[in-house]
């Protein structure tokens, strides 16, 4: 268990909650959710408050219980018989309010404001930072005969959060972006990564030893995801970020 108290977050104080007005439609058109399909309520600021501004940086109570939770299982099978093997699984969840693009550490360069009412729609009960339920991770080597080292290191970790978002105009403040849907509801493809390593030492003289190493970097190709444009548009879900392919690296290493 980890968490952290008195986070801290934006304000902006010139514009309370109540300065705000619930509205159902815009330009005569109901507000739909996109990704759910449901009406939505936003809100639209007085427009004698439209751009002004008196942010105040301070602690948000509501960030008090955004704590870490997570049980870890390892198991080990030391050197004998020409083989070894480390084994993990973490069972985790962070879970929270969302604030300040993610994490109060980034409150001072936000643009959050926890007074907005249309930005506290489905902040509660987000998965926060990249949070992977699951994690399991092996490590193992074998040595061949001929002395050929082997060791290979395989992850699997669940998907990350998607956090769909969408932006509504027509609002006397021009435009507001809005949480659709909490962090975790939707989540990235789960990855699994398989490294592999082979190498031999050389021993000349007892003084010199040559060692060629191959290491080969997510063996199976695997194109996973793990990031996609998050704002509804003619560009969502459109993939940012996929792990790095198949590497090979060779290499010599010289001790003396």
């Amino acid at each position: 268990y980890r968490t952290k108290k008195n986070l801290v977050g934006l304000k902006n104080l010139a514009a309370t909650p109540s300065d705000y007005t619930p509205i159902t439609t815009i330009n005569g058109q109901a507000i739909v959710n996109s990704v759910t399909g449901q009406p939505m309520t936003l809100y639209n600021l007085n427009p004698a408050l439209v751009g002004e501004s008196n942010v105040l940086l301070t602690n948000l109570p509501q960030l008090d219980d955004n704590a870490y939770h997570g049980v870890e299982f390892d198991a080990v099978k030391r050197m004998s018989n020409h083989w070894q093997l480390l084994a993990g699984l973490t069972i985790q969840r962070q879970k929270g309010v969302y604030c300040c693009n993610g994490t109060s550490d980034d409150a001072l360069t936000a643009t959050d404001n926890v007074n907005d009412p249309n930005l506290n729609i489905n902040r509660s009960n987000n998965y926060l930072n990249n949070d992977s339920t699951y994690v399991f991770k092996v490590d193992s080597s074998y040595e061949f005969p001929l002395k050929i080292r082997s060791s290979v290191n395989f992850q699997h970790y669940t998907g990350f959060p998607f956090q769909p978002q969408g932006i509504f105009t027509g609002l006397n403040q021009n435009s507001e972006t809005v949480i659709l849907q909490p962090a975790g509801v939707q989540r990235l493809p789960s990855v699994n990564l398989l490294n592999v390593r082979l190498s031999r030492e050389f021993i000349f003289n007892e003084r010199w030893h040559v060692e060629p190493i191959v290491d080969l970097f997510n063996l199976t190709n695997g194109q996973t995801v793990i990031s996609e444009v998050q704002t509804v548009g003619p560009n969502y879900k459109f993939s940012s970020n996929t792990i790095n392919p198949f590497l090979a690296r060779f290499g010599l290493r010289f001790n003396f």
